[in-house]
């Protein structure tokens, strides 16, 4: 027999042995821990209604770089020059945060558990920076006499297809390869913080926060639209692990 009958038949029994571990009417909702690119490190959570050849879901995750940024790219203190006899300096305090949310529908065509996927993510990553003012003579501080809060939003659409495993009566692996096409990024910059503590201090404070404020704005729309012409399409994989009810 040629080439294409043994394909055939691999294939029908692929596709007998490895039906979609949630196809079965009574098992249609799938709760599983995700990994990968768009969908970071979280849960994901599908549901199929009465036709096993379809299903939806959304995937919440997160990546902890908090620590990693800290360690990385540590923010110095500001001196701010000394009032009499006595110093004082900003120091910053920063939180970094990542999260990622993705929705998509999935396509089984029959092919045992071979599916092709369309996904929509929306990245945010967030830094906020507090800034204390430690009079430096005395080794006092006054917290949070401002700060500020960064926040960059990407979204993205995520084709992929991939393949899922059944493992038992209900557990299931999925394993998926695809790509992320960024869209446009936009961001947010909000400014605070007791302000008035420090204006008293240094007169040019005011001004200084305006100017800070602009030219922080600018650079950011920069390298967010620098960004999006340097990588307009990134590699993307998962990994889920889980089980379906």
């Amino acid at each position: 027999m040629g080439k294409g009958f043994h394909l055939l038949i691999l294939g029908a029994s692929l596709g007998f042995f490895t039906n979609p571990a949630w196809a079965k009417p009574d098992r249609n909702i799938g709760f599983a821990a995700v990994a990968g690119v768009p969908r970071l490190l979280g849960v994901d959570l599908s549901y199929v209604g009465a036709a096993d050849w379809i299903s939806f879901g959304a995937s919440f995750g997160s990546l902890p770089v908090d620590r990693l940024i800290n360690s990385k790219v540590p923010l110095p203190a500001l001196d701010m020059g000394t009032l009499g006899t006595e110093a004082f300096e900003l120091v910053p305090q920063a939180t970094y945060r990542f999260f990622g949310t993705t929705g998509y529908l999935r396509l089984f065509p029959g092919w045992g558990g071979f599916f092709t996927e369309l996904a929509f993510s929306y990245w945010t990553f967030s830094g906020t920076v507090s800034l204390n003012l430690h009079n430096k003579t005395q080794d006092t501080s006054v917290a949070g006499v401002a700060s500020g809060t960064l926040k960059i939003y990407m979204p993205a659409l995520a084709p992929a297809f991939g393949y899922e495993f059944k493992i038992g009566p209900g557990f299931f692996v999925d394993v998926g390869l695809g790509v992320m096409i960024l869209l446009k990024p936009s961001y947010s910059i909000s400014m605070g913080g007791r302000a008035a503590d420090f204006l008293p201090i240094v007169s040019e404070a005011e001004s200084a926060y305006e100017d800070a404020k602009s030219t922080l704005d600018q650079e950011i729309s920069s390298a967010l639209s620098e960004l999006q012409a340097t990588l307009p399409v990134l590699p993307g994989l998962f990994l889920t692990v889980g089980y379906a009810f």
